[in-house]
C-alpha cells in the first residue's frame, strides 16, 4: 500500500504467471528491511526480490486486507484469506520455510520470539462486505481432536477431583489415626509407669520371701533342738505358739503373693491389650 512511499510488492519484480493455479491453497510471505531487500516467497520459496525503500514505515492510520483503500469494488479480492501476520521484524529465509512446510493448520507463527499482529487480531477487527469466516476443512480434524483432548480433559479433571476428594478422606483419617496414636502412646506411658510400680513391689515381695525362707530354716532348727531337749518343753511351747504366729504371718504373706499373682496376670491381659493396640496402629500405618 502507500504509506508516503510507494512499497508495492510487485515493484521492479514482475510476478504475474508465477503463482499457484486459482482454486488451490498456498503460503504467501514477504520480507522487507528498511534500505535493504524486499523478498517475496511461496510456499517457502523465494520467488523474487528487489531493493527496499531506505526510509521507515510509518505507523497510524488504517489498514485493510482484502481490498484496496475505501473499499473500491473494482479492488476486491475473491478469494479466502487464512492466517495473516504482520512482523515486527524481519524474519529469515528459513522461519519462512518453517513456518510454510508446518502447514495451514498449525501455529508455529504464534512460537516466534516477535512483536506481530496475529491473525486472532484480525479476525476480531471490523468487517465490510460480504465477508465471512470459516475453518478450512484441512483442518477441521483438529477440531475433532481439540474436542476429544477437552473430553479428555474433563474426564481427568473429574479423576482428579475424585482423588482430591478421597485425599482429603484419608487426610482426615490420618489426622484421627494420629489422636488415636497420641492416645494409645498416653496409655501406654501409663501402662509402663504402672509395670514399673509392679515389679518394684514384686521385688520387695521375693526379698520379704526369703527372709521368711530364712525364718523357716531358723523355726527348724530351733524345733529340732526343742525335740531334743525336753527341759526345754516351755521354751518349745513358747517358740511353737511362735512358729503359729508366723504361719499367719506367712498364710498373711501367701494371701499378699496371691494378690501380686492377680496384679501379674491383669499385667498380662494389659500388656496383651498393648500389643493389640500396636497391630492397629501397624495397620492404620499401611492404610
Amino acid at each position: 500500500g502507500s504509506n508516503g512511499y510507494n512499497n508495492y510488492v510487485n515493484k521492479n519484480l514482475p510476478l504475474t504467471g508465477r503463482f499457484p493455479a486459482a482454486g488451490n491453497w498456498f503460503h504467501y510471505a514477504m520480507t522487507w528491511q528498511r534500505g535493504g531487500q524486499q523478498i517475496v516467497y511461496i510456499n517457502g520459496n523465494e520467488l523474487g526480490r528487489t531493493s527496499a525503500y531506505s526510509s521507515e514505515l510509518r505507523t497510524g492510520g488504517r489498514m485493510t486486507l482484502g481490498s484496496s483503500t475505501g473499499h473500491s469494488s473494482s479492488s476486491v479480492f475473491g478469494g479466502e484469506l487464512l492466517k495473516f501476520y504482520m512482523f515486527a521484524r524481519e524474519l529469515s529465509a528459513e522461519q519462512v520455510k518453517a513456518i510454510a512446510d508446518s502447514g495451514m493448520c498449525s501455529n508455529v507463527e504464534d512460537s516466534l520470539n516477535t512483536e506481530k499482529l496475529s491473525w486472532n487480531y484480525f479476525l476480531s477487527q471490523e468487517k465490510s462486505g460480504d465477508v465471512a469466516t470459516f475453518t478450512p476443512t484441512e483442518c477441521s480434524w483438529i477440531v475433532e481432536e481439540l474436542d476429544t483432548l477437552l473430553a479428555e480433559l474433563n474426564r481427568t479433571n473429574a479423576v482428579v477431583l475424585t482423588a482430591e476428594t478421597h485425599l482429603n478422606a484419608t487426610q482426615k483419617e490420618l489426622n484421627n489415626t494420629r489422636t488415636e496414636l497420641a492416645e494409645v502412646n498416653r496409655q501406654l506411658n501409663n501402662t509402663q509407669a504402672e509395670f514399673n510400680t509392679t515389679t518394684q513391689r514384686l521385688a520387695d515381695a521375693e526379698e520379704r520371701i526369703r527372709e521368711k525362707d530364712a525364718l523357716l530354716e531358723e523355726f527348724n532348727t530351733t524345733t529340732q533342738r526343742l525335740a531334743d531337749a525336753e527341759e526345754r518343753i516351755r521354751e518349745k511351747d513358747a517358740l511353737l505358739e511362735e512358729f503359729n504366729n508366723t504361719t499367719q504371718r506367712l498364710a498373711d504373706a501367701e494371701e499378699r503373693i496371691r494378690e501380686k499373682d492377680a496384679l501379674l496376670e491383669e499385667f498380662n491381659t494389659t500388656t496383651q491389650r498393648l500389643a493389640d493396640a500396636e497391630e492397629r496402629i501397624r495397620e492404620k500405618d499401611a492404610l
